[in-house]
């Protein structure tokens, strides 16, 4: 391994005890084991946060037959109307 750099982190108890738990079971430390998970998170694509359903239809370019409703319109102070 090469050169370190020192990290300090705040995580939250439940994490802590998680951390503890699985680090004793593999036999490794508590940095090693936070090691391998930032390179475990390295070797895989992020995917994208929340509903993964709900993020590929906003990605998905509209197309004629797409169902999407249009996007409301407001009034604005004077009677103007503007699309969002």
């Amino acid at each position: 391994m090469g050169r370190m750099v020192r990290k300090q982190v705040y995580i939250e108890p439940e994490q802590e005890a998680l951390l503890k738990q699985r680090a004793r079971a593999l036999g490794v430390s508590e940095a090693e084991l936070i090691r391998m998970g930032i390179a475990a998170m390295g070797r895989t694509a992020m995917g994208l946060p929340g509903d993964q359903r709900a993020w590929a239809d906003e990605l998905t370019p509209p197309t004629r037959t797409s169902r999407r409703r249009p996007l409301p319109c407001w009034k604005n102070s004077v009677g103007a109307v503007s699309e969002r």
